[in-house]
């Protein structure tokens, strides 16, 4: 079977042997490892990247037994990072992270294969976690005087999907996402994760030129999701566009909606947290597909 379990590693897989040659060949460059976390020199565990960047950043606020801390200290190490906590007071806040994808490496010619990502966390949002982000306090790294970027470069697997050129979005918008690619980019990870039984946070996505990239999100860089999508690519074009016909939020709410959790939504890292959705653009570009 092609089965994944919930960590993003593989289970009794034919291909097994090859996923493993791919890893030998990963260039990890700092991507690889851990995050450790201590409070007052005890330590309280860790996080894998990327997901130990995204949630500990300088600044960032970090739960714990019904308890919040704020990331005092980030350290990088060549195999992760370490950070301290300091107790806050900020009870019913969160923060989510601002973050730079560049394709450093793409795919030519090939439509499945290796990518390399440097990825820059900038500044953070914070706010009360029961209001929708476009309310939380914006804070740019660049303002303020104790902040330093935090980057890294990586290595994935992935799968190359080419745009027909009317979904290519207007040259003019480069640098803001487009909402049409992505909702498509939305749909087609919830559609690989039905496909191949896999968390929405292991399959991330990023557009450049004209094409969307899916890649195996894990600090090893592989953990055979984006081979599925590329090995069944029909299938999961097929569950894409059942999805969105299946679903008939845009009839019971207005036609222009971005739908619903049952078929746009994510439930992975979303910049827009599921806002800015076009579910119409998408059902165009299935059809045409």
């Amino acid at each position: 079977g092609t089965d994944i379990c919930h960590e993003g590693k593989i289970i009794e897989n034919p291909k097994k042997k090859r996923f493993f040659e791919f890893q030998d060949t990963m260039s990890m460059r700092g991507s690889a490892g851990k995050v450790d976390i201590y409070h007052n020199g005890e330590y309280f565990g860790d996080r894998e990247i990327p997901v130990g960047y995204y949630q500990l950043h300088k600044k960032a606020l970090y739960h714990r037994d019904k308890l919040v801390y704020e990331v005092e200290s980030f350290r990088k190490t060549p195999t992760g990072g370490t950070v301290n906590l300091k107790k806050s007071e900020e009870k019913n806040k969160a923060t989510r992270p601002i973050v730079n994808v560049q394709l450093t490496k793409q795919l030519v010619g090939e439509k499945y294969g290796k990518i390399e990502l440097y990825r820059n966390i900038t500044g953070y949002y914070k706010g009360d976690y029961n209001l929708p982000i476009e309310e939380w306090e914006k804070h740019d790294g660049s303002e303020e005087g104790d902040w330093e970027d935090l980057g890294w470069s990586s290595t994935h697997m992935a799968v190359k999907i080419e745009l027909p050129s009317k979904f290519i979005p207007d040259v003019n918008l480069i640098g803001k996402e487009d909402p049409g690619i992505h909702t498509i980019i939305h749909v087609i990870a919830n559609a690989a994760k039905i496909v191949a039984k896999c968390e929405a946070t292991d399959v991330e996505a990023h557009y450049e030129n004209g094409s969307i990239y899916l890649y195996d999100n894990t600090n090893e860089g592989t953990n055979g999701v984006s081979q599925i999508i590329s090995e069944y690519y029909e299938k999961i074009m097929e569950t894409s566009r059942k999805l969105l016909g299946d679903c008939d939020c845009d009839k019971r709410q207005n036609p222009e909606s971005g739908g619903c959790p049952r078929c746009t939504f994510t439930t992975g890292f979303c910049s827009t947290n599921n806002k800015d959705l076009i579910k119409k653009t998408a059902r165009e570009f299935f059809d045409v597909l």
